[in-house]
């Protein structure tokens, strides 16, 4: 115990001897404290805090934690926080406790400010000024609760008297400073007053001139003893030496009285007077005291001030700016430039008469902020008035200045567009008292940024509905885009501008373009830069891999920018129909000049064949040997095999010689199933659906036979496996309204339509466009001529009918035929779509499940137009998703077969599982039976084929929706 107190005596005697902390900043003495504190007596925690001057708030000064080494402040702690411990630390002098969780002085600070540092124990000390308590020094120990010794209370009590003179001296220097500052605030203001102070005799001398000499080579002695008007150098400059001697004369209070003082280089220096009579205690005048100051700075500020406003009045006039002041208190104008008055169309007299606000009624007590009175709108514009009443209310209320387009109405009724402008404008006392401002005409301008505006929109309307895109490009290795019309993104399949800015070294053109096409792209606009011409090229853009491409034509030239680098502007035109158009005329040409030799080749052999025939024939009856009979009917059976591909060649080539009769083709197709069954194999399961009413037709019989063999026999080829064969037919009325139009066109009419489906492994899509074309085949060599739809082709139209194909690899192939019905105009009467009436579907919500897009697109069109509000989903997957997020739907029309993973009828099963009655119609280009049989549709669901006409679109809504 002896060795601690001597321990602590001797680091107090330290502190007092060394006096470190009087040579310190207050904060660094602060910290100075603090650690000093913390090693002494082995604490990781002291910090001093001030008292509020209301000693209800404690707030950090400085807080050292030594084993963090860092210096922390701001934390406060109020007296309504931790009432107890206040009352403790302002009753004692100094406040130890051994155990903070336990003892009650400090248990609303054990589940805070204790707790969140982990204190234990702790030893507080007031710090005092003069007697009064100010602060509080807190030495704070963590981990194990410590019992503080009396040798650490007194050592902590004597820091504390330590710190408590630190703060004293603080203050007293701080008060010195304040006292300094002040007297320097003093006498700059003194010298701002006045720059000299003077006083006269009874007899108007001049005795005593304090302050500053009135000029740089002057001084006061000849001025002392004498009066103002016997000074050779100053001369009045307001009024006559005659007016200053009668003031002076009638002891009467002189005012900013001017006077000017020559000076050796010949230039004057102005000075204001002003004095006051000294009256004895008798009353009796016994001389003048008085202040001057030099004013030659402001009367050349004032000079040049109002040079200026005559410039800017000069400058307002050509510009026609007008300026005006209103009266905040009064709530009038008091100042209109002539400008402005030219503006509103009237003198500055009758504009200042006008203008006079109106004053509230008596007893009506205006808004707080608001102004006593409402100001006089007439003139502004009916639709700006209430924005332009709301600016001016909420100026005045914050008393700032505004700024506001608006539109006057003149007398004469025109109509002009003003920008106004206005600063507030305040009283020495800091009232606001004005408001003024600058108004501008802006008429003009506003008409042309109208016209700029109009012909902006025109112009990028234009480039926006042109079929294609309009461009301008930086030269660079990406073509980087400076300006591109709204086609642009959609004709290279970019999703958004990033798409064309990314960071890929590579070109986002170069990834739509095959490459030959792309060097070639750069080598022609390389030439005409080089020549500075114009170029143009058409080229193919593969927008998207699983499509085929469009083609554009692109004419373009180079053009230089202000900073002299090389820019690239020009015009895409999508041309893909024409394109398609090109190769279908080249197609055309090349099948007629094929069917042009075929044809003529075939009536060339059929005369050999004829002259080969008979004299086998003759030869045949003449022999009696029969190995050479075998020998003769072989040939004769080759010579018939010859006729029949002749026969064929001449279908292609549409010149056989057809014998049209009328007959059912139901007939025909039974006839042919008769014995086709015999010819396929036990794998392939045949299902006819044959419509009772089938109208008849007129055509050759034989070569109509021939075609439903073709097709039959294809079907079983593609079915290697086994699998599934439909044969359909069913009456067609083709129309204008034909929903979906294939690439084949019909005449308007009545048709036959034939259906022949197979569940094979389908056509490839690259291959697609190819199987009409003659001697096109993919059979092995030796099993197939190529002739067999180019024969169906040819007949079919030469019977002006045509043929269509639908096929999905995997799935299987239609191929639907379509036969001119013969009708007798007299018992069947030509079905015509009767007018549909106007929005019959109003409000029906359709979900539209259809993966061909021009296709939906026509379909959702059609819907559209009676009142349908149609969804579309390009998937069943993504048709279930739309569903599942909002099942308020009054109908799903999908197709069968689509992309992804639910076909149409899974996704009318899962849709089905949610709204059990929603109806459901199905669309397909295959044969019904063969894709929806085994899939468990109810009887009532409607199914129907492409094409397909509005009327029987319409017709099957109507049967399924509940209206």
């Amino acid at each position: 115990m002896t060795t601690d107190y001597s321990k602590y005596q001797q680091a107090l005697r330290k502190l007092i001897n060394e006096r470190q902390f009087s040579s310190l900043k207050f904060e660094d003495a602060l910290k100075f404290f603090c650690t000093t504190i913390s090693e002494v007596l082995s604490v990781d925690r002291v910090s001093i805090w001030e008292l509020s001057p209301e000693q209800t708030e404690l707030k950090a000064l400085l807080q050292w934690s030594q084993s963090l080494q860092t210096i922390h402040s701001g934390d406060t702690i109020r007296q309504n926080q931790a009432s107890q411990y206040f009352q403790a630390i302002k009753r004692n002098v100094q406040l130890s406790i051994d155990d903070t969780m336990q003892d009650p002085q400090c248990s609303e600070l054990a589940q805070t400010y204790l707790a969140q540092h982990d204190i234990s124990s702790m030893l507080d000390c007031q710090i005092h000024n003069i007697g009064t308590m100010i602060g509080l020094l807190c030495i704070e120990h963590t981990g194990p609760k410590r019992i503080w010794t009396t040798a650490e209370q007194d050592f902590a009590v004597s820091v504390a008297s330590l710190i408590s003179f630190t703060f004293e001296n603080y203050e007293r220097v701080k008060a010195e400073k304040q006292a300094k500052l002040q007297t320097r605030r003093l006498e700059f203001y003194t010298n701002l007053a006045t720059d000299w102070q003077w006083q006269t005799d009874a007899s108007d001398l001049i005795t005593e001139i304090i302050g500053t000499a009135p000029t740089g080579d002057r001084t006061f002695n000849e001025f002392l003893g004498r009066t103002l008007w016997d000074i050779e150098s100053l001369e009045p400059v307001d009024r006559s030496w005659t007016s200053v001697k009668n003031l002076v004369a009638d002891r009467v209070d002189l005012d900013n009285l001017v006077f000017s003082i020559s000076v050796p280089t010949g230039s004057k220096v102005f000075w204001e007077l002003s004095g006051r009579p000294i009256l004895d205690e008798n009353g009796a005048f016994s001389g003048y005291w008085g202040v001057a100051r030099n004013i030659t700075e402001r009367l050349r500020a004032e000079t040049e001030l109002r040079s200026s406003e005559q410039k800017y009045r000069n400058a307002a006039r050509l510009a026609k700016v007008g300026s005006w002041v209103w009266d905040e208190i009064e709530g009038r104008m008091t100042y209109c430039s002539p400008e402005l008055a030219d503006i509103y169309g009237i003198t500055p007299e009758e504009l200042i008469e006008r203008t006079v606000a109106n004053k509230l009624p008596a007893g009506t007590a205006p808004s707080p902020g608001a102004a006593p009175y409402e100001k006089d709108l007439s003139w502004i514009h009916h639709a700006d008035r209430a924005t332009y009443r709301q600016v001016i209310e909420d100026a005045h209320k914050n008393e700032t200045g505004y700024e506001i387009i608006t539109r006057i109405v003149r007398d004469d009724g025109s109509i002009r567009t003003l920008h106004e402008l206005c600063e507030p404008v305040f009283s020495n006392d800091g009232r606001f008292v004005a408001t003024t401002g600058v108004l501008l005409d802006i008429t003009d301008q506003e008409a042309r940024k109208d016209e700029l505006r109009q012909s902006r929109e025109q112009l990028a309307n234009l480039m926006d509905n042109i079929p294609g895109a309009l461009y301008r490009v930086k030269n660079d290795v990406k073509w980087t885009p400076v300006y591109t019309s709204a086609g642009f993104n959609r004709l290279f399949g970019f999703d958004d501008q990033s798409d064309e800015t990314d960071g890929d070294a590579v070109s986002p053109y170069q990834r739509a373009l095959k490459d030959n096409d792309f060097q070639m792209m750069n080598e022609v606009v390389e030439a005409a830069i080089e020549n500075w011409t114009s170029y143009e090229f058409e080229y193919p853009v593969f927008r998207d891999p699983s499509e085929p491409p469009i083609w554009l034509f692109e004419r373009g030239r180079p053009v230089m920018t202000p900073s002299g680098e090389v820019e690239l502007e020009g015009i895409l035109i999508e041309v893909t129909e024409k394109h398609a158009a090109e190769e279908a005329l080249i197609q055309s040409q090349r099948l007629d000049a094929v069917g042009q030799l075929t044809g003529g080749v075939a009536h060339d052999f059929n005369n050999l064949l004829a002259v080969i025939l008979g004299n086998l024939e003759i030869l045949k009856d003449e022999l009696n040997e029969q190995q050479q009979s075998e020998f003769v009917d072989a040939a004769i059976t080759a010579t018939l095999r010859g006729a029949d591909l002749t026969k064929n060649m001449l279908s292609f080539a549409r010149q056989a010689r057809l014998a049209p009769s009328v007959f059912d083709l139901n007939d025909s197709i039974v006839g042919v199933q008769n014995w086709i069954n015999r010819t396929l194999p036990e794998n392939i399961s045949i299902r006819t659906r044959l419509d009772p009413d089938l109208w008849k037709i007129e055509v050759d019989h034989g070569s109509t036979e021939s075609l439903i063999l073709n097709l039959l026999l294809n079907a079983r080829d593609a079915m290697p496996q086994g699998g599934k064969l439909t044969i359909e037919t069913s009456n067609k009325v083709v129309g204008s309204d034909l929903v979906e139009a294939p690439n084949e066109t019909l005449q308007q009419g009545k048709y036959v339509v034939l259906s022949v489906t197979d569940s094979g492994h389908g056509i490839p899509k690259e291959i697609a466009d190819r199987i009409f074309e003659p001697f096109f085949t993919t059979k092995a060599v030796g099993t197939g001529s190529g002739l067999g739809l180019s024969m169906i082709q040819g007949f079919i139209k030469q019977s002006g009918g045509t043929v269509h194909v639908y096929s999905e690899e995997g799935i299987g192939t239609t191929f639907r035929v379509y036969f001119k019905a013969k009708t007798d105009c007299q018992s069947i009467k030509m079905e015509v779509d009767s007018p549909v009436s106007t929005l019959p579907f109003q409000g029906v919500r359709v979900l539209l499940a259809e993966d061909e897009a021009e296709v939906a697109k026509i379909i959702a069109t059609t819907l559209k137009k009676q009142g349908c509000m149609v969804t579309v989903a390009e998937s069943g997957d993504k048709a279930l998703s739309v569903f599942l997020a909002d099942p308020n739907f009054d109908l799903l029309l999908t197709d069968i077969v689509m992309p992804g993973e639910l076909m149409g009828t899974h996704l009318a099963k899962a849709v089905r599982a949610i709204q059990h009655d929603l109806p459901v119609i199905f669309m397909s280009g295959y044969a019904n039976e063969a894709l929806v049989h085994g899939n468990g549709l109810r009887p009532e669901d409607i199914r129907l084929s492409k094409p397909i006409s509005r009327s029987d679109l319409l017709q099957s809504i109507e049967r399924v929706v509940k209206l």
